[in-house]
């Protein structure tokens, strides 16, 4: 989706709004159900809202992207870190007893 769309003219007309949201949904493989397609261009919608608001106020530009059209409890899906991608288990980190440690080490003679 091209950044420099005018998002608050397409608001303004629905055919181009619809366009828009038809465009969104192929770039991000959106397959919607009939039943579901009214709410994601209602979030689409409310959404696009909020983006020609940000950057009427910010220097930044905000746009559509991935979460543009999700509901709150799907972007906060999204949130926090991922610990189980982060390291492995603990199970499979070695003690430390178990690893042999030298009793003295000199570094300036390890170069």
């Amino acid at each position: 989706l091209a950044a420099s769309v005018d998002y608050a003219h397409v608001l303004q007309s629905p055919t181009e709004l619809k366009n828009l949201f038809s465009e969104f949904n192929a770039k991000f493989g959106k397959n919607l159900s009939p039943a579901e397609g009214p709410m994601r261009m209602r979030l689409f919608r409310n959404d696009l809202k909020e983006i020609v608001r940000l950057n009427k106020e910010h220097e930044w530009v905000s746009g559509i992207n991935q979460f543009t059209a999700m509901t709150v409890a799907e972007k906060q899906q999204h949130l926090g870190l991922n610990m189980s991608l982060a390291a492995p288990p603990a199970e499979e980190l070695p003690l430390l007893s178990s690893v042999p440690t030298a009793s003295s080490l000199d570094w300036r003679k390890q170069c």
